[in-house]
């Protein structure tokens, strides 16, 4: 909600409009999330969290529970005041409406052809600045058609719809004028080079694109010259359509100002006259004096602006502003719920890969970059804002795991894109692959980046490197306790490795605490007592025998105080100490072993998937000899056979076991059984490496059930 505020001020809200801009918040997202059930593809929202929890924040201003309401409004109107450096420190205002307030940027997402988006937009463009039909022209240009050769197609298309009569009539007889657009397509190539069947292949192509222009109801036209580049940002169509031809717009303007006059069709004057403005001259025999000379205005990927070369125009006619009143056509079912998905993406992240198919869509792609480029040229702080949203919505889903935790209020008053918990590290992409680049670009933080992240939040200043927290379990501070998910969780659960959870308690020391284990942690000696180990044979029953088993936590007398290292400020304005932990697990009160959690490796761990019991095989049917593990001295002097540690649904004494063989360097001779019902004699078959003797069995040494 600080956040919003801090948007709302960036974009000059004022109280009063606040309440039609959180709608807006709101219709945008519900339009997002209507692409994102028509989908086939869950990841279609992906990266767009910021926005989620904005547009949740928005809610809370309209709650029907006036003390939420309340709230809401009060935090508004606090990070509208004080978080101004929150969302990044470069003077200037963020973009309204993330660029969605400019109406040319809502007609390329409105367009239904995906690979006329620029087209769309630029036709906006003209419109806004009052251009009629025969100011301005579009230009495109294919790629090379021939790989070696000349041989490429141009298009031009009409900025403005041309007025004409139509051969329509009202009920009074008066004949009926219809807007209609032009496009014109050009090919060139270098005759002497093409053989007879690649001209034919290039004259289907052009067809096509002159069958494409009547699908859409425009008039398409083939031309045999196009314009060209006479000076530096000035272009002559040396054979242009009546539309364009100037000098002949004399016969159809009465002023002697033909040249800056609009052009009117002659079919509108004349009844029953046809309309020829959109045919073109036959190339002259020889060079011709310019007749027709424009400049370029504006790009927007493929697609070029020409203007009419006067200087009315040049001081005239120039890119719009944003229109911030334009953002109510967002509510509406013209814009493509999808598009808008990949124009935000874009936005958040410049760097977002290429689809996997963008050679056959080339034009597509570089439409959508073009788009955010348009923003940029707007507010060049706009990037560094929106990687501040996205830093929020990591820091978002961090806590979302945290259930009653709290955050400093003195976390708004630096930028948050330059926290250290985003610096480049290790990250998770969509897939939970591990890749390096930097974290604002991540969807989800890994485990060092998160304990940064909970600590930045939970001060408000302390700013420190992820790899202080190499060694750390925990984080104590205040009446809360954040633990490293593997010290609470079953080690047959992979999800668990990067996440931090949080419990209410704390360890009686002021400030900030970061629990650490001890070097070296010790196990307990084997026993002298020949009758406390049994290794009864397996009978397969998945039993808990370990249910006497727990673990504590405590302290020694090590602390270290958090060196200035390291720290973005260069010191630290409150008590922050390394304290020695030790986590031990005990049996019936006595104790096994500390154990070190962060020794095991739960990538490489061994996770045994569990089949049906099949109807072939009576329970602890198999050829090999298993032994059971029932107590923790069983563990510790383990047996000859592949041993079951029956521990079933104590993931307390699971975990327990899996840190002492990892301690004893036995990692990789353990196996992990989930919940699931399993046949041993299949499980066997399915883990059988080659090679091994007849009762040998392929199961790892001890299976942790």
């Amino acid at each position: 909600m600080i956040a919003l505020g801090s948007i709302y001020n960036h974009w000059r809200i004022s109280r009063q409009d606040t309440a039609s801009v959180s709608q807006w918040f709101m219709c945008l997202w519900d339009c997002l999330r209507r692409n994102l059930s028509s989908s086939n593809e869950p990841r279609t929202l992906r990266g767009l969290g910021w926005f989620q929890y904005l547009a949740e924040a928005t809610r809370k201003t309209d709650s029907s529970d006036h003390s939420v309401k309340e709230d809401a409004l009060q935090l508004l109107a606090y990070g509208s005041r004080r978080a101004k450096r929150f969302l990044g420190t470069t003077q200037g205002q963020l973009v309204p409406f993330f660029g969605l307030g400019n109406s040319c940027i809502l007609a390329g997402l409105s367009a239904i052809d995906e690979t006329e988006r620029g087209l769309t937009y630029l036709r906006k463009l003209a419109e806004r600045n009052g251009l009629c039909s025969s100011d301005a022209f579009i230009g495109t240009s294919s790629k090379n058609l021939l790989p070696g050769k000349v041989a490429y197609i141009q298009e031009f298309f009409t900025a403005v719809p041309h007025t004409r009569a139509s051969k329509k009539r009202n009920s009074e007889g008066k004949q009926l004028n219809q807007m209609t657009h032009g496009r014109w397509v050009c090919l060139h190539r270098d005759a002497r080079s093409t053989t007879a069947e690649e001209d034919a292949s290039l004259e289907l192509q052009v067809q096509d694109r002159l069958r494409q222009t009547h699908t859409r109801r425009e008039h398409g036209t083939r031309i045999l010259e196009s314009p060209a580049e006479v000076a530096k940002g000035d272009w002559s169509w040396p054979t242009p359509p009546l539309l364009f031809d100037f000098e002949k717009h004399a016969q159809f303007v009465s002023s002697d100002k033909a040249a800056t006059e609009k052009y009117c069709c002659p079919s509108l004057n004349e009844p029953g006259m046809p309309c020829w403005c959109f045919d073109c001259d036959t190339p002259a025999p020889s060079p011709r004096t310019r007749r027709t000379v424009f400049w370029s205005l504006s790009h927007i990927g493929k697609f070029q602006l020409y203007i009419r070369n006067t200087a009315q125009y040049r001081r005239d006619n120039g890119i719009p502003d944003l229109d911030p009143s334009a953002s109510s056509e967002i509510c509406t079912s013209s814009i493509i719920p999808d598009v808008l998905t990949e124009y935000l993406q874009y936005a958040i992240d410049p760097c977002m890969e290429k689809p996997d198919n963008h050679e056959q869509h080339w034009g597509n792609f570089e439409q959508r970059n073009e788009y955010i480029e348009e923003i940029a040229k707007a507010d060049p702080s706009c990037k560094e804002r929106l990687s501040n949203l996205k830093a929020l919505a990591l820091a978002t889903e961090t806590y979302l795991n945290l259930e009653g935790a709290m955050v400093s209020l003195k976390v708004v008053d630096s930028p948050l894109d330059k926290s250290l918990w985003l610096e480049k590290h290790t990250c998770l992409d969509g897939h939970n692959r591990v890749y390096q680049g930097p974290c604002k670009f991540a969807l989800s933080l890994p485990r060092l980046n998160t304990l940064s992240c909970i600590v930045h939040f939970e001060s408000g200043t302390l700013h420190l490197e992820p790899e202080v927290f190499e060694e750390t379990l925990a984080i104590a501070s205040g009446n809360s306790l954040f633990v490293i998910a593997p010290l609470l969780s079953d080690p047959v659960d992979t999800a668990a490795k990067h996440c931090v959870r949080r419990i209410t308690g704390n360890i009686g020391r002021p400030g900030i605490s970061f629990l650490i284990a001890p070097i070296g942690p010790k196990i307990r000696p084997l026993g002298d007592q020949y009758n406390l180990v049994s290794h009864a044979p397996y009978d397969g029953k998945r039993e808990n025998n370990f249910m006497s088993t727990s673990l504590h936590i405590s302290f020694t007398d090590w602390t270290l105080p958090v060196e200035a290292k390291g720290t973005r400020t260069g010191l630290i304005d409150q008590d922050a100490y390394f304290v020695e932990s030790i986590v031990s697990v005990l049996d019936s009160g006595k104790w096994v072993a500390d154990l070190d959690i962060l020794c095991i490796d739960f990538d490489v761990l061994t996770r045994l998937e569990p089949t049906p019991r099949c109807s072939g095989h009576q329970t602890g049917d198999s050829e090999y000899g298993y032994t059971s593990i029932d107590n923790w001295e069983e563990l510790l002097d383990g047996p000859r056979e592949v041993g079951f540690f029956r521990a079933h649904g104590n993931w307390a004494a699971r975990l327990a076991a899996v840190s002492i063989l990892c301690q004893k360097d036995q990692s990789q001779s353990i196996g992990v059984l989930g919940p699931g019902n399993f046949c041993l004699q299949c499980l066997a078959a399915s883990y059988g490496p080659a090679g091994l003797d007849k009762y040998e069995s392929p199961l790892p040494s001890i299976c942790i059930d």
